[in-house]
């Protein structure tokens, strides 16, 4: 009787630490990896680097002024970006950047009621260098004031998913 319990057991513990492995409850996660993170005011016509907070020419996204009151958030090069709305920007870690679906279409910052860019919108950028950047329009304008963090990949993550946003 006691062997059997034994391999009871045993058996109830392997099933344990199979299911612990195979649910990814193994043990805590990675942590994510910042490549950089700020404030600054990003002037409109003005390029932003989100891997080196730099903002001027070159860079990632662009602030595209059309007019008097059309604006738009602009990936350049091969960035890709996604509007995520008026979410906790605090809670959004590397591993969901990488699961949203970036575009190359600019993010309506009009300065109207189709503005999407308004204050607490964060958006999403699939950075130049692969890298993703989470950002947060503290206060909108002509200059957006923005508060971003930037991550690189996930260990399990190549390429973002294109095509529609959430």
């Amino acid at each position: 009787m006691k062997k059997q319990v034994r391999r009871f057991a045993h058996l109830l513990l392997s099933l344990m630490l199979l299911a612990t492995t195979l649910l990814g409850l193994a043990g805590p996660a990675a942590a994510d990896t910042v490549v950089s993170n700020g404030a600054v005011t990003l002037k409109g016509t003005w390029s932003f680097n989100c891997e080196t907070g730099v903002v001027g020419s070159g860079g990632d996204i662009f602030w595209d002024q059309l007019t008097s009151t059309q604006r738009q958030m602009t990936p350049k090069g091969s960035a890709k970006i996604v509007n995520l709305g008026l979410v906790d920007f605090n809670t959004i870690d590397a591993a969901q950047l990488a699961s949203y679906q970036y575009a190359t279409a600019p993010i309506p910052g009009n300065n109207d009621s189709t503005n999407q860019l308004v204050d607490n919108d964060v958006f999403a950028v699939f950075t130049n260098d692969g890298d993703y950047a989470k950002i947060l329009v503290v206060s909108y304008g002509y200059d957006l004031s923005i508060q971003w963090t930037t991550y690189s990949p996930p260990a399990s993550t190549t390429t973002p998913v294109t095509g529609v946003s959430p």
